[in-house]
């Protein structure tokens, strides 16, 4: 029976530890640092097998052992951690060169042999190595060699697992790049479209007051004049948002927080939409509001601005738009519900991504960034915001502000 080398078997005597110390160390932090690749150390000399796994082991390796390359096989199967096998090459039965060989055709991932031989096995070695295996060591093996021949290939293994996570993540993250780039192409364009249709609107309105300015009575000019204004006020919805998002993606929003009276700024926004939807019926319940809440009021009326006017949009034939608002303990909640068309079940979790617009909104005008600059704003406001909605039946936002915070956040 092949035994170990005297100068390092667990028998016999080894170097004081200051002459181990500078090539230990090495193996013993690569241990360390991928304790998930697993070792399996296969020979059908037990004595053998059992020496190679105790001493692995106390240097810090999680190693497992097989007697034959059968045995080996149903492990490696069963334990998807075992990414290093310690072989002998002439075993009955299956030798570790047919091992490899079912290894690679058979284990379904990637995995690294170093084969164990005797003098005279050493040009099946040199056949194994051409075959992929990451080493060989010589019977009688020195349990030194050992380590680090298994931590060279633990080293190699963990390597090529990191490349294989950058690989990933940089695809991944390239095709997150391309899917921005053709969103922000389809935003492009649907931003010009979004500008030229009220243009239009304002173009032919005008026209057609000049064109007939002596022969039109006060209620068409009344219409026309009203046509304008939603034009102009649709143009001014898209510049603002445009440009509030493109701060938020520089980073150069900042809030300018102050106790204010949020009933009467949702109100505000009520009523200018309701100078503009002059068709839709605006049902507003504030009552049971706190008095205040700390926030920036300019954002937060741009929140509440968003979801109205997205309400009235999306109302479909149904006119009737409501805004409630009412206390949660320290917080003050308000929720704006239309029974317009709603919104797919499926597509509710991806409504607040930038530019996503779902089915129902098809025909519809509107670029996608307004959901999502919503929940930015709310969510830098330490707020939240929720979505309720039936698909023909309606959708319902509900924003959640702070309104009582600590007198250390008050302005002096």
């Amino acid at each position: 029976m092949a035994m170990m080398s005297a100068e390092t078997t667990a028998s016999g005597s080894r170097p004081p530890a200051s002459a181990r110390a500078g090539t230990d160390s090495f193996a013993d932090r690569t241990a360390t640092e991928e304790a998930s690749v697993r070792l399996l150390v296969v020979d059908d000399e037990p004595d053998i097998v059992e020496e190679m796994a105790e001493y692995l082991r106390a240097k810090g390796f999680d190693c497992e052992t097989a007697f034959d390359a059968l045995e080996a096989l149903r492990r490696i199967q069963a334990d998807p951690e075992i990414a290093l096998v310690l072989t002998d090459i002439r075993m009955p039965g299956m030798s570790g060169l047919e091992l490899m060989r079912r290894l690679r055709d058979e284990a379904g991932r990637d995995m690294e042999v170093i084969v164990l031989t005797g003098h005279a096995g050493r040009d099946e070695a040199i056949q194994a190595l051409q075959a992929g295996a990451a080493d060989f060591l010589t019977k009688p093996i020195s349990l030194r060699e050992l380590v680090h021949s298994a931590a060279r290939t633990v080293e190699t293994i963990r390597t090529r697992r990191a490349e294989r996570r950058y690989r990933t993540a940089l695809e991944h993250s390239l095709g997150k790049e391309r899917q921005l780039n053709r969103l922000q192409r389809e935003f492009v364009s649907m931003v010009s479209h979004e500008f030229r249709t009220p243009l239009a609107i304002i173009d032919g309105a005008a026209q057609r007051l000049v064109r007939r300015k002596g022969a039109l009575k006060p209620h068409d000019v009344a219409e026309k004049t009203e046509r304008i204004r939603k034009a102009v006020a649709r143009m001014t919805t898209l510049i603002d948002s445009t440009l509030c998002a493109s701060r938020l993606d520089a980073g150069k929003i900042e809030l300018s927080r102050r106790p204010f009276d949020l009933a009467e700024v949702v109100a505000g926004v009520v009523a200018r939409q309701a100078e503009i939807s002059t068709d839709h019926d605006f049902v507003v319940d504030m009552a049971d509001l706190p008095p205040a809440v700390y926030a920036d009021p300019e954002y937060i009326e741009r929140v509440f601005a968003n979801l109205v006017s997205n309400a009235v949009k999306y109302s479909g034939r149904q006119p009737r738009i409501e805004i409630a608002g009412w206390s949660e303990g320290n917080v003050a909640a308000v929720s704006v519900r239309d029974h317009g068309v709603g919104i797919p079940s499926d597509q509710v979790p991806r409504l607040f991504q930038r530019f996503f617009r779902a089915r129902t909104a098809a025909g519809i005008p509107g670029t996608g960034i307004g959901l999502h600059l919503v929940r930015e704003l709310v969510e830098m406001h330490g707020g939240t915001i929720d979505v309720v909605s039936e698909e023909g039946a309606g959708t319902t936002f509900t924003v959640r502000l702070a309104s009582a915070p600590s007198a250390n956040d008050w302005d002096i």
